[in-house]
């Protein structure tokens, strides 16, 4: 996959706010991730909760919200990129932001960037950006794996022709295949936070819109796996 041709425009931007950015992504991912655990969740340990019509849309509500997220997540953080590089938008009043001594200061660290090192150049972040990024990332795989576990719980936990519809495979049904599924959304991501990981380690800043996409496209990979597991249902 090519980068997009926004990636060619403009100007390289500061490195501590393509980084903020990436972390409100990863934020906005595990959101996502939040509402599509709580689905499964319910649908798996609060079977009482409501009318079984009433659950199953409940949480294939939720599902679909989480998956719609991740792809609302991607289109942001290409927006603030393109933005940042163009010095356009919202990305930047940030900048404008650090010579306001009364309001930029606070807007800034709310991002995670000292207001002081975007005045004057000083290197007043040894490292530190970079590790807060990839302990982000991994925090967004482990809340991938939770839904990732409940899913395959399901399927391992399914009664014998209790909500299951054959595939004509031998052993695998359309809960399996879900199951399946959810392992290979965790898989990808996997990668993909092992790769930029790697790359923060080397000192590689900017992340890859392709990284970033494939991310967001894993997640809205297992939304669709919740859906069916929590329509195929009881």
């Amino acid at each position: 996959m090519r980068e997009p041709a926004w990636r060619k425009s403009g100007k390289t931007p500061d490195y501590r706010f393509s980084l903020a950015n990436e972390r409100t992504f990863l934020a906005w991912i595990r959101t996502a991730l939040a509402l599509l655990a709580g689905a499964v969740a319910i649908d798996q340990l609060a079977p009482n909760i409501a009318p079984q019509p009433v659950r199953i849309v409940l949480c294939v509500v939720l599902s679909i919200i989480g998956a719609g997220l991740a792809t609302l997540a991607y289109r942001r953080w290409a927006q603030m990129e393109a933005a940042m590089r163009n010095d356009q938008g919202p990305a930047l009043l940030a900048g404008h932001a650090a010579h306001d001594h009364r309001g930029g200061r606070g807007g800034l660290h709310l991002c995670g960037i000292d207001p002081g090192g975007a005045l004057n150049g000083e290197a007043r972040d040894p490292g530190l950006q970079p590790e807060r990024t990839t302990l982000a990332w991994r925090r967004t795989l482990i809340s991938l794996l939770v839904v990732d576990l409940f899913l395959w719980r399901r399927w391992l936990s399914a009664k014998a022709g209790a909500g299951q519809i054959s595939t004509g495979i031998p052993g695998l049904d359309y809960q399996g295949i879900c199951a399946l599924t959810a392992a290979a959304a965790t898989i990808v991501l996997g990668c993909v936070v092992w790769t930029r990981s790697r790359q923060l380690h080397h000192g590689v800043e900017e992340a890859s819109a392709v990284l970033m996409l494939v991310s967001a496209l894993s997640i809205v990979a297992l939304g669709c796996a919740a859906v069916a597991a929590i329509a195929l249902g009881d």
